[in-house]
């Protein structure tokens, strides 16, 4: 004879999210973040005209006019005869990316489980959020790095360049951001710089900071005009401590647009609909607008779960999409092998 029959079953507790809370944590996302910012300004290099035109442009293409620059002369003649000195005008065709993500829901599955309806899909939609910020931290730094700049006459007088990319030595570094302003500044770019740095470029800006006025050197004060944009995913190269961008402020932007169903709300009977919704992401303090798409049908559902489903095999499905089309620009250069860019790359070395 025994009792191993009626031992009590393993106590489970009820699901708080809080013991996985690591499982769908987020990043940093400085890059995405600054366009962001950039993005709200009042001069932004997207004007009214230009996203108005973008959202009305699904399934075309969008092109902005712009002047290029030209050097021209002055004279100390006064003449009757007065030469002409036509602009060259150009178009800038923006390129859209399409981002989609969506995942099923079967609400029976919800029944006789810990889990419930709306914390899996909470958690879902989380996971998805997430990456999709990735996503778009990973496009503004490639917009970045596809805009930095090439033209280096002046700027060698503070720093060696290789690659289109200014190398700071270890030795240098702590007076790296003393000089930052002014290089922008000999590039004739003026007002607040922003850094869109590696995480790996934190640690010199804490030791900085902290060499303030009660220490021997103090170091702070040539932190005081810049703002930081910290990200995971800009990487370092080799014998690299910390690599970064260093950006004038109204330099970049991004606009979006949604497909026409969503935004004209379309439905067929009940099973499909389409709709704009705000998505929140991090860093992004208003959301994303997206198109969604629901539609529900029936379906089988006995293959998800181990157990649990193998009765549903004629179950209610529901399906989520989120959809949106993205252009990054940052500002024109008519001639960047011989104009500034306000988008500075740099280095610097680990040792």
């Amino acid at each position: 004879m025994s009792l191993v029959q009626t031992l009590m079953q393993p106590l489970r507790s009820q699901y708080a999210g809080s013991l996985d809370k690591n499982e769908a944590r987020g990043s940093r996302y400085g890059a995405w973040d600054f366009f962001n910012e950039d993005n709200r300004r009042s001069d932004s290099i997207f004007d009214a005209d230009i996203r108005a035109k973008i959202k009305s442009s699904f399934g075309n293409s969008v092109v902005i006019p712009v002047l290029d620059a030209k050097t021209v002369t002055i004279g100390n003649v006064r003449s009757c005869t007065i030469a002409d000195d036509e602009n060259t005008s150009k178009l800038v065709t923006l390129t859209f990316a399409t981002l989609a993500f969506g995942f099923t829901m079967y609400p029976a599955m919800y029944e006789n489980n810990d889990i419930k309806y709306q914390t899996d899909f909470t958690r879902k939609l989380k996971n998805y959020t997430n990456q999709l910020a990735s996503v778009l931290d990973s496009a503004a730094i490639a917009a970045l790095e596809a805009a930095k700049n090439q033209f280096w006459t002046g700027i060698a007088a503070y720093y060696p360049e290789t690659a289109d990319a200014l190398q700071v030595t270890n030795a240098q570094k702590n007076d790296y951001y003393n000089n930052v302003q002014a290089i922008l500044e000999t590039m004739d770019f003026y007002g607040v710089p922003h850094i869109i740095s590696s995480t790996s470029g934190s640690p010199l800006v804490r030791r900085l900071a902290e060499q303030g006025a009660g220490n021997t050197t103090n170091e702070a004060w040539q932190l005081t005009p810049y703002e930081f944009h910290w990200t995971n995913r800009i990487p370092n190269a080799g014998g690299i401590a910390s690599t970064q961008y260093i950006v004038q402020e109204g330099s970049v932007g991004y606009e979006t647009r949604v497909d026409p169903d969503s935004r004209l709300g379309h439905s067929v009977g009940n099973q499909i609909k389409w709709s704009t919704v705000n998505v929140p992401l991090p860093n992004t303090p208003n959301g994303i607008t997206m198109g969604s798409l629901y539609r529900e049908d029936c379906a089988d559902a006995s293959n998800i779960m181990t157990s649990g489903s193998t009765g549903l095999t004629a179950t209610k499905r529901e399906g989520f999409q989120w959809s949106v089309d993205i252009a990054f620009s940052t500002a024109y250069n008519s001639d960047p092998a011989n104009r500034y860019n306000p988008i500075v790359k740099t280095e610097i070395s680990a040792t």
